[in-house]
């Protein structure tokens, strides 16, 4: 695309635009050099394959560093092909699958190195998973699920 920042006649226009034509029409002449003149500039309304690869390999690294970290797309807002179903399972599964077991850890963690030695045991410090929207569900159920915690190095 071509720009200026005046405005053209109507015969500079058709000038303009028969030399373009003549000069850039047609595959042979694609990669022709153009010289602008008279404050026309070129615009660039496309994307090259270069530019086209640059954003598959991006796209490409976020799918990877997400697939290490276990962070599925609709935790980070990306539904292209992710439908509302799917989305819901998905939530669930990372939050049971990731989030809930680094908890457990820190869990454990917090009391075998604080909490027990200060107390001798006898406190412990847990997260409220109450407020998880992704587990509410399994608590609606009787019986419902309860994520598995380390205490005392045993499972309760």
């Amino acid at each position: 695309m071509l720009e200026t920042s005046g405005n053209l006649t109507d015969e500079e226009y058709q000038r303009v635009l028969a030399q373009w034509q003549d000069r850039h029409g047609g595959a042979s002449k694609a990669h022709a050099i153009a010289l602008l003149e008279g404050g026309l500039s070129y615009k660039q309304t496309g994307l090259s394959q270069k530019d086209m690869d640059f954003l598959e390999q991006r796209k490409w690294n976020r799918e990877e560093i997400m697939a290490a970290l276990k962070v599925p797309k609709g935790e980070l807002g990306l539904f292209e092909d992710v439908n509302y179903a799917t989305a819901k399972t998905q939530r669930k599964l990372f939050w049971e699958n990731t989030l809930l077991p680094k908890m457990a850890l820190f869990e454990f963690v917090l009391w075998s190195q604080l909490l027990r030695p200060l107390e001798g045991g006898r406190i412990w410090a847990e997260f409220d998973n109450a407020g998880i929207g992704a587990l509410q569900e399994d608590r609606k159920r009787p019986g419902g699920v309860r994520p598995q915690a380390l205490v005392h190095g045993g499972a309760v």
